[in-house]
């Protein structure tokens, strides 16, 4: 989720949070205690504060909200307290517009459970989730402390090992959760946190897995019920804008996106017109990316930006065995097989023998240090790697 930090007063405190005197003339904000405009000598106007009746209230006993950290589209995120065991926590406090609907309060729980039982370290924990009496909807998470993926970039390109380390890790993420079925369908960099301990290693978190498809009116719809399109347009894949079901492969088209800006400093469609942008996913091929990116991983961006999902990458498990070959060309291959007709064994292209009697279905073998996966059926010539795969 994205927070945007509310307007600040030239001491740096938060706008909305304290009485302010507001110049119409200038349109800055000052102390209270002044009358006229430094800028320009206009009278001030003297605005009230704006009061979070969330603050100081605790949920269900258990969970004391303490200050206000940041707003996004789904709601506000707030620092919190877990009084069982006296712990920081981020609790997010779902907007009342988007929970006053049965079905969509149901799908949120339903998806806020399957997010609680994630626990992958690159996908933030969610201890919690519940209802106030008074009908708040609320998510109990871990508290992180880092900067989003958008802030930490700003807009640079980034060198192709720090670039290749970030999207390793999102993929990582994302293998555990579409193990599991769920799908994010609203990753962009302002969901990625990059942790601040331990510094310089860029170690990432996700956030708001499965939860902003189920506070959508329809599962397939691509508007909301706020009328807001559901995902951020710069790194929608094509399907989703088009209103059709998006899975794993829309998640992947997002990465690709992610990916290429990483190493370039720009999403690879941009255009100040929503709809004129939206339409650039749907028609037009990815830019090239600069020479000096390898080719095996400009070949793979451009795989993942594909426009149908079956021509895309079709696994987060793929994109980072692709990037790890890319970056370490001597990490062995998988075997180029051959099965005789009718025999039981299989043997690579030079003739050593790779694996021996072979089932009909899916076969597990050892070959070059690493674990394979043979499926003569489907992959006929085709191995899967299966180090780091469950």
């Amino acid at each position: 989720m994205s927070i945007e930090p509310p307007p600040t007063l030239p001491d740096g405190s938060a706008s909305s949070d304290r009485e302010e005197a507001f110049c119409s003339a200038c349109g800055q904000s000052f102390a209270p205690d002044l009358e006229r405009c430094p800028n320009d000598g206009a009278k001030l106007i003297l605005l009230g504060a704006n009061k979070d009746s969330v603050i100081g209230r605790v949920f269900e006993n258990r969970y004391e909200v303490r200050s206000k950290l940041g707003a996004g589209g789904m709601g506000t995120v707030y620092r919190g307290w877990q009084l069982s065991v006296d712990r920081e926590v981020a609790i997010k406090v779902i907007d009342p517009r988007l929970a006053s609907d049965r079905v969509t309060v149901k799908r949120f729980l339903r998806e806020a459970r399957l997010a609680s039982r994630l626990s992958q370290p690159n996908i933030v924990n969610v201890y919690d989730f519940g209802q106030t009496e008074d009908g708040i909807l609320y998510l109990v998470m871990e508290l992180l402390k880092g900067r989003t993926l958008a802030h930490e970039q700003h807009g640079e390109p980034w060198a192709l090992k720090r670039a290749a380390g970030v999207v390793s890790q999102l993929c990582d993420a994302l293998e555990s959760a579409h193990a599991q079925g769920i799908i994010h369908r609203d990753l962009k960099p302002g969901n990625i946190i990059v942790l601040d301990d331990p510094p310089g290693r860029d170690l990432i978190k996700v956030l708001d897995f499965g939860l902003a498809k189920s506070l959508a009116a329809e599962p397939h719809s691509r508007v909301t019920k706020t009328d807001t399109v559901l995902g951020t347009p710069l790194y929608m894949p094509p399907e989703q804008i088009d209103g059709k079901a998006s899975d794993q492969r829309g998640d992947l088209y997002a990465v690709g996106c992610m990916f290429f800006e990483l190493l370039v400093g720009h999403p690879p469609f941009q255009d100040a017109n929503m709809h004129a942008l939206m339409a650039r996913h749907m028609s037009e091929p990815p830019p090239a990316l600069p020479a000096h990116v390898p080719d095996p991983i400009a070949k793979l961006i451009h795989r993942m930006l594909a426009k149908m999902p079956e021509m895309r990458v079709q696994s987060a498990g793929e994109v980072r065995r692709t990037i790890q070959a890319a970056l370490d060309p001597n990490a062995p291959s998988a075997p180029n097989i051959v099965r005789p007709h009718g025999a039981t064994t299989v043997v690579d292209t030079g003739g050593a023998t790779v694996a021996s009697s072979i089932s009909s279905l899916t076969q597990k073998f050892e070959y070059g240090r690493r674990t394979w996966r043979w499926c003569p059926t489907m992959f006929p010539n085709r191995c899967i790697d299966l180090i780091n795969s469950p």
